[in-house]
């Protein structure tokens, strides 16, 4: 759970990606949009694909990112919730 300025106090979720390096767990970044829900993920073909549940506004989406050596970058799947 974040401590920062960024939490909004009711326990956001986030999805943080992690590999291993030297038989130790090493976190890269996290992925998509703070506050939401991430009930699933999978990684195929050098991309990550996650499920992602609007915290409050009962929409789920997929987006798919890549991992560019630095941090993810987002390439495929909407870039925002619609607005009603």
């Amino acid at each position: 759970m974040r401590t920062d300025g960024l939490d909004s106090g009711d326990g956001s979720g986030q999805l943080l990606v992690i590999t291993v390096r030297n038989n130790a767990l090493v976190g890269l970044g996290y992925v998509g949009p703070e506050g939401e829900n991430y009930p699933s993920a999978s990684v195929g073909n050098g991309r990550l694909t996650a499920t992602i549940e609007q915290r409050y506004g009962n929409q789920t989406q997929q987006r798919t990112y890549r991992w560019n050596g630095t941090l993810f970058v987002k390439v495929a799947g909407p870039t925002a919730w619609p607005t009603s």
